[in-house]
C-alpha cells in the first residue's frame, strides 16, 4: 500500500486521495469490530497440536483478517487502475493467495479472511466513489498528502522493539515507498497547478 500510494504522488491524485481514504476507513472500521467480538484464534481455540503455526501465535482478536481487508482494499484501487481484465483477475489472485497465506499460517478462521475481504473491498470501494466526486487535489494538496507514504517509509525503515515477522523485507519495502513517493514529489514539483 505504501509503494502504491507513493507510486500514486504526482500521477492519479483522485486515486492517491481514495487510497488513503480506504486506509483509513479500513483502520476505522476494523479495530473497532476486532475488539468488539473478540474471537478467538484458531491455536488457542483447537490447540497448538491441531494447528500448525507458522509465526508468532496469536491467540485474540481473529475476526475480521486485517491482512485480508489491506490487501482486498488494495486489490480493488488497483483494479479501478486497470483496463484489462487478465489484469484484474492476477490482482484479485494475488490478494485471494494473501487471505488463503492466513489461514495457512494458522493465523485465522475463514469467516475471519472473508470478513476482511468485504470490508477491505467495501471501504475501497466507498473510497473511490467519494473521490472521484471531488475536485482533483492541487499541487499543495499532494505535497501534502505524500507527506503520509513518506512519512510511512521512514517509519518502515526505522528498527523496533519487538519484530513483526517482515523483516527480511523491510528493507527493501521502506526503498520502494521512499523511492516512489519521492519520485512522485518531484512529479508534482515539476508539475504547473
Amino acid at each position: 500500500m505504501l509503494a502504491l500510494a507513493g507510486w500514486l504522488t504526482g500521477r492519479r491524485p483522485r486515486m492517491l486521495v481514495a487510497g488513503l481514504l480506504a486506509a483509513l476507513l479500513v483502520t476505522v472500521l476494523l479495530h473497532p469490530i476486532k475488539n468488539l467480538v473478540a474471537t478467538e484464534r484458531p491455536a488457542r481455540v483447537l490447540g497448538l497440536q491441531a494447528v500448525h503455526v507458522i509465526g508468532e501465535k496469536l491467540s485474540r482478536r481473529s475476526f475480521p483478517s486485517g491482512h485480508s481487508a489491506t490487501i482486498f482494499a488494495a486489490a480493488a484501487l488497483a483494479c479501478a487502475l486497470c483496463r484489462g481484465a487478465a489484469a484484474r483477475a492476477g490482482i484479485l489472485l494475488l490478494a485471494t493467495l494473501v487471505g488463503a497465506s492466513r489461514l495457512a499460517v494458522g493465523a485465522h478462521w475463514p469467516l475471519d479472511v472473508l470478513a476482511g475481504a468485504a470490508l477491505g473491498w467495501t471501504c475501497a470501494c466507498v473510497a473511490l466513489r467519494i473521490a472521484r466526486r471531488w475536485p482533483a487535489p492541487g499541487r499543495t494538496l499532494q505535497l501534502a498528502l505524500a507527506v503520509l507514504p513518506l512519512l510511512g517509509a521512514v517509519w518502515l525503515a526505522l528498527p523496533v522493539a519487538e519484530g513483526d515477522g517482515y523483516e527480511a523485507v523491510r528493507p527493501v519495502l521502506a526503498a520502494a515507498g521512499l523511492l516512489f513517493t519521492i519520485r512522485g514529489v518531484r512529479v508534482v514539483l515539476q508539475s504547473g497547478e
